[in-house]
């Protein structure tokens, strides 16, 4: 602004003493400034010169601008002695600062504010071709020989007033200003020729007076352009409000409706009428009535800006809808709100559907439950994949709604199973093929659970996956194995007949030799004894056979007995004589010849309850065991020890030997299984050992030794055990410590 001032006092009067030139500059620069602080004062906006009120505010700015310019350089002239009187000077000052701040001011403003529309490249040019015409105008009024009238400058003002508004009044009327200033400079002022002598002040005066008008008839003119744009975008706001696919309610600060829309009304029910001017609350039950109450307070009390909701309406028909309602406020000049707008959505169908996705859902995964089923979504290119609770659940991890990765199972299915699932999951993707694998997972409980895993190729827009099953069949390998087992069981029980019925019949076929034996060793003993010169060594070795073979037959005959009813006869046993003939026989054996055998003593009073000879049979198999597993090693060692304990002794046989494998402890007396090679074994021995062991009422297991080799424990009643237990009846004469046990 003050640049156009000096300009414009320059144009006027050309030469000027150089300190009045310094105060024409400050006292522009003050007037200037003043002008801007009233604009800035009066918070008048580029925008604002749309309203002709702000106009007038900002002519008065640049008075006051003016007069206070004109004044403050009028006493710097006066006091440096400059001619005139101080009236006058101010006058004339203000005159011409005036001028270059009415042009100015309303330029600068105009530019600086954005225009309503964006100009195209024709209405750029058409504003250059007006303001070329405007400034035509004015040089050939000015600058022509005749004397033609400044009215005829007016014409191209008003279009461009009209056509480009405050924008285009302001340029052309700058273009115009100075064209007619610099013509009264050079008096050349044809508008008023009568009056040469006052050329300046007359054409600083009706520039003044044309700016003036033309500002005012420019704002005039926006204004009413403004005020048709707003009613053409109420008009449309009309439109839209009441055409909206959605309900719109306008409600006031205190929850009142101002006004709805139509389908707003058709939501709720209502007519116009009957819903505007009542509380919203009026189509809410009691418990949303008391929430949405909550809703407008956080809305009065500043935050957040926008709620939404999903409410449960009645209508005025009392039926029941759904509806998502999403509240914002209009806060006022105040700040406070002053109304808020509510848009509402009919959701009824989504959330029926949503209910009975949610039902299905539900009954899905209690199908899932219940049937041991899971569903897992695997992805191919990450190998990670997502599992339902039930899936989860069926692996044993902790279900989550993320993704899985392959190594979080690692715990549960093992490395090598792993290793064999990530080589399926990858010749599906490459194949494109179903994928099907059966894993054994160990629960965090220790439960071992076998599940299978069903699978189906899903390309899915560039990224493969596997959609599938999580079955658990646990019951089914459980069923299979027992059915196994019953069939070994089966075929161990038929073998094991089959083993009876020989037994029976070799004990009735070998009953006859053994008693031709007898008799044969019988004779020759009485043959020996007739003899004049007794043999006695060859008598002993007679008696001895005769008792072997008497042995032999007693054996044959309880085991026959055994094979056949499981029958026992039960007698107090003095175990000490049980154990040294059970050791002494295995001695006697030749594979025993590099063994040591140690048999701890027993005491002579330690009694068990059982059949003798079924009791020296299994000490004698366990012993003879305990040899056979030592074969191959250097020092060759058997310890047969006793711990006597409150109702029972515990007898051990330990080894030496190389131990028995991990696998064979699990099914070391199950029948017809044996470690022996070249068929040295039929696999009978340790069951038939155990089954007359738990037909004493005791029990009999093996373990390795932590220095190696193994350890047969067999656990026998003591007398007071047996009464505790309330076995049966003893024999009344223990065993072995009868006088004579010949037949």
């Amino acid at each position: 602004m003050a640049i156009a001032a000096i300009g414009t006092t320059v144009f006027a009067e050309p030469v000027h003493p150089v300190l009045q030139n310094v105060a024409h500059g400050a006292g522009l620069t003050l007037g200037a400034v003043i002008s801007a602080f009233l604009i800035e004062r009066w918070r008048i906006r580029p925008s604002d010169l749309l309203d002709p009120k702000s106009v007038w505010r900002t002519l008065a700015a640049v008075v006051a601008g003016t007069f206070a310019g004109a004044v403050s350089a009028t006493t710097v002239v006066m006091l440096v002695g400059g001619p005139g009187t101080f009236a006058a000077g101010v006058e004339d000052r203000a005159a011409r600062f005036g001028l270059g701040l009415i042009l100015a001011t309303p330029l600068v403003l105009s530019w600086a504010a954005p225009p309503a529309e964006r100009w195209t490249r024709v209405a750029w040019f058409n504003f250059v071709a007006l303001m070329v015409l405007c400034a035509a105008v004015a040089a050939a009024i000015n600058f022509g020989s005749g004397t033609a009238s400044f009215a005829w400058v007016m014409f191209p003002l008003i279009i461009a007033a009209l056509r480009f508004h405050l924008r285009g009044a302001a340029t052309s009327m700058v273009l115009v200003a100075v064209i007619t200033l610099w013509a009264a400079g050079q008096n050349s002022f044809q508008a008023v020729g009568e009056l040469a002598s006052g050329q300046v002040r007359l054409a600083q005066l009706l520039v003044a007076v044309t700016a003036a008008t033309m500002f005012v008839l420019a704002a005039t003119a926006d204004k009413r352009r403004e005020q048709e744009r707003a009613r053409d975008a109420e008009q449309r706001y009309r439109a839209i409000f009441e055409q909206a696919g959605v309900g719109v309610a306008v409600l006031s600060a205190d929850g009142e409706y101002l006004a709805a829309n139509e389908r707003y009304l058709e939501i709720a029910g209502y007519g116009r009428d009957e819903l505007l001017g009542s509380h919203y609350t009026a189509i809410l039950d009691d418990t949303e009535a008391s929430a949405s109450r909550n809703v407008l307070a956080q809305l009065s009390g500043g935050t957040p800006p926008i709620i939404s909701r999903d409410l449960n309406i009645r209508t005025k028909g009392g039926e029941k809808r759904w509806i998502r309602a999403t509240s914002s406020k209009i806060v006022g000049a105040a700040g406070a709100v002053d109304q808020v707008v509510t848009v509402v959505e009919d959701i009824s169908e989504r959330v029926k559907a949503e209910v009975a996705l949610s039902e299905s859902e539900k009954r899905f995964r209690l199908a899932q439950q219940y049937a041991g089923v899971g569903v897992f979504d695997i992805n191919l290119t990450e190998e990670s994949a997502l599992h339902s609770p039930e899936s989860a659940a069926l692996f044993g991890v902790p279900w989550h709604p993320g993704a899985y990765r392959l190594s979080e199972f690692v715990d549960r299915i093992g490395q090598s199973q792993l290793h064999e699932m990530r080589a399926k999951l990858f010749r599906s993707a490459v194949d494109e093929a179903p994928f099907e694998m059966s894993l054994r997972v160990s629960m965090p409980d220790r439960r071992i659970r076998w599940i299978r895993l069903h699978g189906r190729y899903d390309p899915y827009e560039e990224r493969p996956r596997l959609l599938g099953l999580v079955i658990d069949i646990t019951s089914d390998v459980e069923a299979k194995a027992q059915l196994r087992e019953a069939n070994e069981k089966f075929l161990r029980v038929t073998r094991l007949s089959a083993m009876g019925a020989m037994a029976s019949t070799l004990a009735h076929e070998l009953n006859q030799p053994l008693s031709a034996i007898t008799n044969y060793v019988e004779a020759g003993r009485y043959k020996l004894c007739d003899a004049e010169a007794v043999d006695g060594k060859l008598l002993a070795i007679l008696d001895s056979a005769r008792d072997q073979a008497l042995r032999a037959g007693e054996i044959i005959r309880k085991m026959r007995a055994f094979a056949v009813s499981g029958e026992v006869v039960f007698e107090r046993v003095s175990l000490g004589p049980v154990l040294a003939a059970a050791c002494a026989g295995v001695q006697q054996l030749k594979m025993a010849d590099d063994v040591t055998l140690i048999c701890h003593p027993v005491r002579p009073d330690l009694l068990v309850v059982g059949d003798p000879v079924q009791l020296e049979q299994v000490m004698s198999n366990l012993v003879r065991n305990a040899v056979e597993a030592t074969e191959g090693v250097a020092r060759r060692e058997i310890v047969v020890s006793t711990d006597i304990r409150q109702r029972d002794v515990l007898i051990t046989v330990s080894d030496n030997g190389c131990g028995l494998p991990q696998g064979m402890l699990e099914n070391l007396f199950a029948p017809f299984r044996t470690s022996k090679s070249n068929g040295a074994g039929l696999g009978l021995g340790l069951p038939i050992c155990r089954t007359i062991v738990e037909a004493h009422g005791g029990k009999l297991w093996a373990e390795n030794n932590p220095q190696g080799g193994a350890t047969f424990s067999l656990v026998l009643l003591l007398e007071e055990g047996w009464a505790h237990l309330g076995k049966g009846e003893i024999a009344s004469e223990p065993y072995g410590q009868r006088d004579d046990r010949a037949a």
